[in-house]
């Protein structure tokens, strides 16, 4: 078990967070240093992978991991004797295929094949899956579900099924018993080990299914500009309209234009997670194999800069690339080229223009593109049928609810107490998703307000009008939120405004705008985080929606701070890339021009 991936899954398995931090002050102190308040422990332990693997220090990990945990080091997966095959986690209810299994694991041994399987019958109610389970699912390359009745009757073996469809495992049934077959596994080829079938042939149907588990299968991987959906983040319903345009169409009716569907709307009501969602949707990585690129396009892009950037993360990444993409002409060949016979899902965030991503859109049979936007004739100037641009609409009075229960973490409508003040607050916000999700956060018991106390504050502040922005319910939920904070942390979120529009950072570029020593920057970060006025965005950095940074601009321009804080901006940049990187990767002005147009990939 070499793998970062398999690291990493290890790692989130089997130590707690406070092990994992015992395990980096102890063996990577470098580690242990950049650890924040407020990190996840996925976030921890990605800090960890990432350092290990870029500084040569992989064997150290393991050997590490292998004294804290020799147990499970050494565990299932290694039992196996001879050079490591194809690893199997065989899910299957006693009733249904003891004796059946106890032949097929040997069977599969004999092949070669690594085989994870529960020994003992575990309850039908109240059982947690362990994390030995959970590991051995995150790293198997084969789930094979054995379908019969009694297993839909096991909640433990529902659980193994439900993770695996979520982890987006690769699965291939075996049905044993019984007349049914869940879709999804049907949807696939599964195997029909049933003796009461005409024609069944134990040793025939063994050789196609080891054919079937030797097969690398992987799902297409999210590259490029991806940010993780909040975890607060709800289905919408036009996730199945996304689906049914990109995803869920057979490929011989795709031709030009058809192969392209743009999701349209105005800020703040959650283009990019709607993206976000459909990429992460198991079904979606299943379908696009080869990958999901995402391109954060912006304001002001270089179109042979979108074109080199795409074709990077399809592979052109020789150091004289470059040259492929010398006008958009070119580009388009180039880009025509490296996406071949490939199944990719191609994602344009943020587009303000048609001319910015025409060029992007090339001649490729199985590949789709998907555009964000908030100009509401960019289909019609890029050619779409109308059916082909799907507007968001602002939240209905439910999923206002499900948003708003999800940032409380509650689980049900049963537990929605105060569910008549949530309906008032949504029809103050008119849906309108970032402001709902705001004024969601102060209502939290950590928060400061009661619905009640929400409603009124707004209220009066409506009456009194805002002189800050004319788009009133919005940057009324904003202001509340801003005035529960103390002085000092109302301070830092105004000197958010001098980050380039949606662009992220990291804790020490927030320690030199703050002007903070890190200990007080990572903890105000963390309670910006908190009031949801402000995200994690992985790696130990932040981001923030554009319409906040836009408020956060607003009021530092008000408190007359910002020429301060973009001189700080600046100088902690200035400083913190060197020369030499300058020159490797492009001119000292085109950094300076990036910084002070404030463009987000220059940071």
């Amino acid at each position: 078990m070499n793998q970062p991936a398999d690291i990493r899954r290890f790692l989130m398995a089997f130590f707690n967070d406070e092990e994992l931090d015992t395990l980096c002050f102890d063996h990577f102190p470098a580690v242990r240093a950049n650890f924040t308040v407020g990190m996840t422990k996925d976030q921890r332990v990605k800090l960890l992978v990432d350092h290990c693997h870029h500084h040569g220090q992989f064997q150290a990990l393991s050997d590490a991991l292998a004294r804290e945990r020799p147990e499970q080091w050494s565990g299932r997966w290694s039992a196996t004797p001879g050079k490591p095959g194809p690893r199997i986690f065989i899910s299957y209810a006693h009733a249904d295929a003891k004796l059946f299994v106890d032949r097929l694991e040997a069977d599969l041994r004999q092949r070669g094949f690594i085989v994870w399987r529960d020994l003992s019958d575990m309850p039908s109610d109240g059982h947690e899956m362990s994390s030995e389970q959970c590991y051995a699912i995150d790293t198997c390359d084969r789930f094979v579900p054995v379908v019969g009745p009694a297993a839909f009757d096991r909640l433990a073996v529902q659980q193994e099924w439900a993770y695996a469809r979520r982890k987006c495992t690769a699965i291939t049934a075996v049905w044993r018993l019984g007349d049914g077959m869940p879709e999804d596994f049907g949807r696939y080829r599964y195997f029909d080990f049933r003796e009461d079938q005409p024609g069944y042939d134990y040793t025939a149907t063994l050789a196609a299914l080891a054919d079937k588990l030797r097969q690398v299968a992987q799902p297409g991987e999210i590259r490029g500009d991806w940010r993780e959906p909040p975890d607060t983040a709800i289905p919408r319903k036009e996730l199945a309209q996304l689906a049914g345009l990109l995803r869920d169409v057979p490929a011989m009716s795709v031709t030009g234009r058809a192969a392209v569907g743009a999701v349209h709307a105005p800020g703040g009501l959650g283009k990019t997670v709607l993206a976000g969602l459909f990429s992460r949707d198991c079904r979606t990585r299943w379908h696009f194999r080869d990958g999901i690129l995402w391109v954060e396009v912006g304001r002001l892009p270089g179109v042979t800069e979108l074109q080199l950037r795409l074709g990077r993360l399809l592979g052109d990444t020789e150091p004289d690339a470059a040259g492929n993409y010398r006008t958009p002409a070119e580009g388009r060949d180039r880009l025509a080229e490296l996406l071949g016979r490939k199944w990719v899902l191609i994602v344009l965030d943020d587009v303000w223009d048609h001319s910015h991503v025409r060029d992007l859109i090339v001649p490729a049979d199985n590949c789709r593109w998907l555009i964000t936007t908030r100009m509401v004739t960019l289909g019609t100037a890029l050619g779409l049928a109308p059916e082909r641009v799907i507007p968001l609409d602002y939240l209905s009075d439910e999923e206002g609810l499900a948003l708003i229960a999800a940032v409380l973490g509650w689980m049900g409508s049963d537990l929605h107490p105060e569910q008549a003040a949530h309906r008032e607050i949504m029809s103050e916000l008119g849906g309108h998703a970032q402001a709902v999700a705001v004024a969601a956060a102060m209502l939290r018991p950590a928060g400061t307000l009661t619905p009640a106390r929400w409603l009124e504050r707004f209220r009066t502040k409506k009456e009194r009008g805002n002189p800050l922005s004319e788009v009133a319910a919005v940057q009324l939920s904003f202001e509340v939120s801003y005035e529960e904070l103390d002085d000092a942390d109302r301070r830092r979120f105004r000197g958010l405004g001098a980050f380039a529009p949606e662009g992220s950072f990291g804790v020490e570029a927030a320690m030199a705008i703050f002007e903070d020593d890190q200990e007080a920057a990572e903890d105000g970060l963390a309670r910006l985080v908190a009031r949801s006025l402000l995200s994690r965005a992985g790696d130990g950095r932040y981001s923030q929606h554009a319409l906040l940074r836009a408020y956060a601009l607003a009021l530092l321009r008000v408190a007359e701070g910002e020429a301060a804080a973009r001189g700080r901006h600046f100088g902690y940049y200035a400083g913190a890339v060197s020369y030499t990187h300058l020159r490797a990767h492009e001119t000292v002005l085109d950094i300076v021009c990036r910084l002070l147009l404030g463009k987000k990939h220059a940071v």
